[in-house]
């Protein structure tokens, strides 16, 4: 999934997959892209700042899953919810 895919998402549909806001999202890109133009080392990227963004927002919501899972079964997350 890249960015060309979901950029025509609904918001709500965005925030579910990513669990941050579009424009959360913007912002961090311009973040990521003005620190991408002060620091000029490294290897130029293939992928374009919104799929690296993209990639990391996914990244970091499996592993917090993978995380959460590892430790504890559904099961009992279910019956301890408060929600």
């Amino acid at each position: 999934m890249n960015y060309e895919d979901v950029k025509n998402l609904k918001h709500g549909d965005f925030k579910r997959l990513f669990e941050v806001t579009k424009e959360t999202f913007s912002v961090m890109c311009q973040a990521v892209s003005e620190y991408k133009e002060s620091n000029k080392r490294g290897r130029k990227s293939n992928l374009s700042i919104e799929n690296q963004v993209l990639l990391t927002l996914s990244f970091w919501r499996e592993y917090r899953t993978l995380s959460w899972s590892s430790y504890f079964r559904q099961k009992t997350v279910n019956r301890s919810s408060i929600f």
